[in-house]
């Protein structure tokens, strides 16, 4: 299994980073995403989804998810609701480093799923990034990439 720790250690690199690079933009670090605005309160905060990342632009939200050896698809699965529904555009970008356990297929299988959303929700796009030993530095170039662009 992956050390959290370690894990933690990149995506703050990837936030003072991705801070540095887009200046005048708002990146929040463990974000609580709600599902429904109409239900907060009614649930503890512990029951909503953290993004490692988000980001907000005018026009369009980020979420970045960190996973390393685990099932990318979960971040996926996780914020589904929250894709449905969303009056803002939204791109899950998932940076992702395969291990022993999760390997290619899960990989594969999260594309898939990313594109069958674009295909249900207008607005919504997912960003698959597969990580192999980037530093956080080149990663978080890429995620700005993608925020500029959007």
């Amino acid at each position: 299994m992956v050390d959290k720790r370690k894990g933690k250690g990149f995506v703050s690199k990837l936030h003072s980073t991705l801070s540095s690079l887009l200046p005048q933009t708002r990146i929040l670090s463990e974000h609580i995403v709600l599902w429904h605005e109409q239900l907060r309160g009614k649930w503890p905060e512990s029951f909503w989804p953290k993004a490692d990342l988000f980001i907000e632009k005018p026009d369009r939200q980020f979420i970045i998810e960190y996973d390393e050896n685990s099932d990318p698809g979960r971040s996926l699965v996780k914020y589904w609701p929250c894709i449905d529904s969303r009056d803002t555009p939204l791109t899950i970008i998932e940076i992702w480093k395969s291990g022993q356990t999760y390997g290619f297929t899960y990989g594969e299988l999260a594309k898939w799923m990313g594109a069958k959303l674009e295909k249900l929700y207008p607005g919504f796009h997912y960003e698959f990034t597969e990580r192999v030993d980037e530093p956080p530095e080149a990663v978080a170039r890429e995620i700005a990439q993608i925020v500029r662009e959007s």
